[in-house]
């Protein structure tokens, strides 16, 4: 049982860090699971994990972005300054992107799975957009849905290649 429960928090904190997110925590459940059932109830804890992300990095970004913007500190005014030229620069370029894709090539972008692809990135993008909250949510779990579906059929491919050997 104790194994067992080391291997949640294990599978857990790998799908809720940036980086590796479903792409590692996939198979670190794989790796981690004693048997069937606990493999894909590993899975599920990956998939759910990594889709709680949006909905919780976009109120950290928010909340720091106050922070930063309306901050008395003078270090932070130059930060504020810096930050507010970044965003406004970024907006400016990725505009033609976005009203060409929208919220599809959030999905798109997150069901990709390589590094710096995952819901992390695309909650960063969604707020420097300033997207809907909401929308951008549901467009990165789809995402991260379609990710994890990859990953899992890149696994148990790997697997019935390597139990042919």
């Amino acid at each position: 049982m104790n194994s067992f429960i080391v291997s949640v928090f294990s599978v857990v904190l790998s799908a809720l860090t940036p980086i590796l997110e479903v792409r590692g925590a996939i198979p670190l459940a794989y790796v981690a699971a004693q048997n069937e059932n606990t493999k894909w109830l590993l899975v599920a804890l990956a998939v759910l994990s990594n889709s709680l992300i949006p909905f919780i990095a976009l109120e950290i970004f928010q909340f720091l972005e106050k922070v930063i913007l309306n901050s008395s500190n003078r270090l932070m005014k130059v930060v504020a300054d810096l930050y507010s030229r970044l965003v406004g620069r970024a907006r400016k370029k990725g505009t033609k992107y976005l009203s060409k894709w929208g919220y599809l090539g959030l999905t798109v972008f997150v069901a990709i799975p390589l590094p710096m692809t995952g819901a992390w990135t695309a909650s960063l993008i969604a707020h420097v957009f300033g997207l809907s909250k909401l929308r951008a949510s549901l467009a990165i779990v789809i995402g991260v849905l379609i990710a994890s579906v990859i990953v899992v059929l890149a696994m148990e491919g790997v697997i019935a290649v390597i139990s042919l050997l």
